[in-house]
């Protein structure tokens, strides 16, 4: 991809208690393409502690750290600065945080501009590209500059190499599914993950099945769901900001998930899944993911029903048919190479 080489890439990203960890991980994603072409990346970020610093700078980025106490959590005059200051080729910009006037004014500078989005919040839009990767993101109206090239649908989903390793390699074949894996985000603010694991410790349930829980970074209750897992005995193997997502998505017979970007990993994987809702903008893509039948709807957090979610972790553990429709459907959905179709979009610039 010839324009790439040397080049430098501008991320800007936050990640903490109260937005996850999502918008750094999937850009994480185009990172990795960047560097996998020749150019640099930097990422100009509000971590909100050391173990997403960590996962930055070891996929070979450079790291500029913003204040959090700063009440500009844009920083706009901090990302113009960087973009001279790197000679950055192009920004990227992933958060709800970022008005039009931020997104104008990196225009107004002669600043190449990629906006991802989820849920088309701002009434107009300005960048060269925008980068929708959801299921519902062809149902929205974008208003944007003339210029601007669309590219929405999970066909560019951002997976990171990593988890290309561990993606199933045939139909499922068991028909007891035992092994199940637990995630609810990179901060889980609800809590939702130790809510889980009391509704799966009846002892029906645990002496059935193998319970991996995944604990995010940025996840406030890790004391407690610890002190939980430690009272169930060998029911749960807890694991706390694990580099090691894609292996366990692999390693599960299903996965009891929030909505976001992870449903889209675990359609890439091959794991069928069971999704509760625990922000807003997670609502339509979960319902689109159950009418397409690459998960099973939970429902919302507010609306939790032990019942419901007793009767879909039955259906999971039980159909074999369901889980491997459901596995072929993820396949469909999402190829992989989203984040390299991106850069190539993004080279074309150049």
């Amino acid at each position: 991809m010839s324009g790439i080489e040397h080049s430098t890439l501008l991320i800007r990203a936050d990640a903490n208690a109260s937005i996850g960890i999502g918008h750094v991980m999937r850009c994480l994603s185009l990172a990795q393409a960047w560097c996998m072409c020749g150019g640099q990346v930097v990422f100009l970020s509000q971590c909100g502690g050391s173990n997403i610093e960590e996962r930055i700078r070891q996929t070979g980025c450079e790291l500029v750290i913003l204040s959090t106490n700063d009440q500009d959590t844009e920083h706009l005059d901090e990302t113009l600065h960087a973009c001279r200051n790197f000679k950055a080729a192009w920004v990227v910009i992933d958060g709800y945080q970022f008005t039009s006037n931020f997104q104008w004014a990196i225009r107004q500078a002669g600043i190449r501009l990629l906006v991802l989005d989820d849920c088309c919040h701002m009434s107009c839009y300005h960048s060269n590209l925008l980068l929708n990767q959801n299921v519902t993101a062809t149902d929205y109206h974008y208003t944007v500059d003339p210029d601007t090239t669309l590219l929405l649908g999970p066909r560019y989903a951002l997976i990171r190499k990593e988890f290309f390793a561990y993606r199933k390699k045939s139909v499922l074949a068991s028909d007891f599914a035992q092994r199940v894996l637990v995630s609810m985000g990179g901060s889980d603010p609800c809590n939702a993950t130790l809510r889980m694991m009391q509704l799966l410790a009846a002892p029906l349930l645990t002496t059935q099945l193998d319970i991996t829980v995944i604990v995010g970074a940025a996840n406030e209750n890790q004391n407690e769901i610890r002190r939980f897992a430690s009272q169930c005995g060998s029911a749960f193997q807890v694991c706390v900001n694990t580099v090691e997502m894609p292996r366990w998505m692999g390693w599960a017979d299903f996965a009891i998930t929030a909505g976001g970007s992870t449903c889209l990993e675990l359609a890439f994987i091959g794991t069928p899944m069971a999704a509760l809702i625990i922000a807003d903008n997670q609502r339509d893509g979960v319902k689109k993911l159950s009418e397409n039948n690459v998960c099973i709807d939970l429902g919302t957090y507010e609306s939790w029903n032990d019942t419901k979610i007793i009767s879909t972790i039955a259906i999971l553990i039980q159909s074999v048919s369901q889980r491997m429709a459901m596995q072929a459907a993820g396949w469909a959905l999402v190829d992989g190479h989203g984040a390299m179709r991106v850069v190539e979009q993004m080279r074309s610039h150049l």
